[in-house]
C-alpha cells in the first residue's frame, strides 16, 4: 500500500473564456468618451413598454373584435403613437444638437488649455537640462548610501563626534555640577555643540566659499570668524575645566567621611592633557568630512533631477490627452448617425406594432379564415418594412 502519492503536475493552463466588459483607460479628463444621451427609439426597454402598452390600451377593442373586423382596425390608433414618437424624437434630436455643441465646446476648450501647458512644460524642461548640464559628471568626497539614501558622511560623523564629547564631558563636569543635574546637561550639550558642530558649519561654508563670497564678503568672513571663535572657546574650556577638576577627579572620601584631595603628577596630567585634545580633534575632524566643495552641487543635481523627471512625467501625459482628445470622433457625426437609427426603429415599431395587433387579433377569432386574411395583410405590413431602409436612403441623400 502506497503512503504517498505523486502529484499529477498540470501543464496547460485553463483559459477563461468568459468576456467582461470593461472601459478602455482614458488620459486626462475623459472627454473623448463623451457623447449625447440615447434616443428612446435606440433603447430595447422603451421599445418592448410600447409594445406592452400597446395591447393594454386595445384591450377593450380587441374584446369586440370577431371575423368580420377589419384587420386594419387599430392601424390609425398605431399611426398617431407614432406621429408622437417621431415628434419626441425631433425634440430630442434638438436637444442632443445642444449636447454635441457643449462637448464639442468643452473638448477645444481642453485642448487649448493642453497646448498651453505643454508649452509651459517644454520651457520649464529646456531650463531644468540647462541647469543641471554643469553639475554632470560631479560626485560628492564624504558621502555614503544606506537603503537607497544618500547621507552625508560630515554630519554623520559630526552626530558621531557630539556624543562622544558629551559622554567624556559629563564624566568630568559631573564631579562640580552634581548638586544640579539640569545645568549639568546644558552645559554638555552646549560644549559638544560649540565643539563639533560650528566646525561641521564652518566646513559647510568653506565648500560654498565662491558663493557665499559672491553674495556678501563680510557676512562670509564674519560667520567663519565667529564659528572659529567657539571652536576655541571650547576647546579651551574643556583643557581649563580637566585641569581644573583633577582634585575632584584623583580625590576620595576618608572613613570620617571628609573628603580628601588626592595626590596627582605628570601621568594625571597628561591623562587629563589628553582627554581634552579629543574634543579639539572631533571637532577638526568634524570640518575635515565637511569640507566638500562638490555636496550642496550634486544635492542640487538630484533635486534637478527629480524635478525634471516630474515635468517629463506630466509632459508624456499631457501628450496622451492631447493626441487623444485630436483623434476624438466628432460627437455630431455619430449623433447623426444615432438618429438614423432611431428613425428606422420608428418606423420598424410603426409596422412591429400594427403586426402584433393582428396575432393578438388572430389569437382571439381563433378561426382559420380569419387568420389567413389577418395574414394577408400582415404580409403586405412586412413588405412595406423591406422597402423602409431604401425610403429612408433617399430621404437622407436630399
Amino acid at each position: 500500500m502506497k503512503l504517498f502519492h505523486n502529484k499529477k503536475v498540470v501543464d496547460a493552463y485553463v483559459l477563461d473564456e468568459h468576456l467582461r466588459p470593461a472601459e478602455l483607460p482614458s488620459p486626462g479628463l475623459g472627454l473623448e468618451k463623451f457623447q449625447p444621451l440615447q434616443y428612446t427609439a435606440n433603447t430595447p426597454q422603451k421599445l418592448e413598454d410600447f409594445y406592452n402598452s400597446c395591447a393594454e390600451k386595445l384591450t377593450c377593442l380587441l374584446a369586440v373584435t370577431d371575423e368580420y373586423t377589419d384587420p386594419a382596425v387599430a392601424d390609425p390608433f398605431v399611426d398617431a403613437q407614432i406621429g408622437h414618437l417621431t415628434q419626441l424624437h425631433q425634440a430630442e434630436q434638438i436637444r442632443h444638437s445642444e449636447q454635441c455643441g457643449r462637448i464639442r465646446a468643452a473638448q477645444q476648450t481642453r485642448l487649448e488649455t493642453l497646448e498651453i501647458r505643454s508649452a509651459q512644460l517644454r520651457i520649464r524642461e529646456t531650463t531644468l537640462e540647462q541647469e543641471r548640464a554643469p553639475l554632470e559628471g560631479l560626485s560628492a568626497r564624504h558621502e555614503i548610501t544606506l537603503f537607497g539614501r544618500h547621507i552625508s558622511t560630515g554630519g554623520l560623523a559630526t552626530f558621531v563626534f557630539m556624543l562622544v564629547d558629551a559622554a567624556l564631558n559629563f564624566s568630568f563636569l559631573q564631579n562640580i555640577l552634581f548638586e544640579n543635574m539640569f545645568l549639568l546637561l546644558l552645559i554638555v550639550s552646549s560644549m559638544s555643540v560649540l565643539s563639533d558642530m560650528t566646525m561641521n558649519v564652518l566646513g559647510t561654508l568653506v565648500s560654498r566659499r565662491d558663493e557665499y563670497i559672491a553674495e556678501n564678503r563680510r557676512f562670509y568672513r564674519l560667520a567663519c570668524g565667529i564659528m572659529f571663535f567657539f571652536f576655541l572657546l571650547s576647546a579651551v574650556a574643556t583643557l581649563l575645566i580637566r585641569l581644573g577638576s583633577m582634585n575632584q577627579t584623583y580625590g576620595n572620601v576618608a572613613a570620617d567621611g571628609t573628603f580628601a584631595v588626592g595626590s596627582y603628577g605628570l601621568a594625571e596630567y597628561s591623562v587629563q592633557t589628553l582627554s581634552a585634545f579629543v574634543t579639539a580633534c572631533t571637532g577638526i575632524l568634524s570640518f575635515v568630512l565637511s569640507v566638500d566643495p562638490a555636496a550642496h552641487k550634486v544635492k542640487r543635481r538630484r533635486k534637478l533631477e527629480v524635478e525634471l523627471s516630474r515635468i517629463r512625467n506630466m509632459l508624456e501625459h499631457t501628450a496622451e490627452e492631447l493626441s487623444t482628445l485630436r483623434q476624438a470622433s466628432d460627437p455630431a457625426a455619430r449623433d447623426a448617425e444615432m438618429s438614423a437609427v432611431a428613425l428606422k426603429n420608428i418606423e420598424a415599431l410603426r409596422i412591429g406594432l400594427k403586426l402584433h395587433i393582428r396575432k393578438l387579433m388572430a389569437e382571439r377569432i381563433s378561426k382559420p379564415e380569419f387568420t389567413d386574411h389577418v395574414f394577408t395583410t400582415a404580409q403586405e405590413c412586412g413588405e412595406a418594412l423591406a422597402r423602409q431602409p431604401v425610403l429612408y436612403t433617399l430621404k437622407a441623400k436630399h
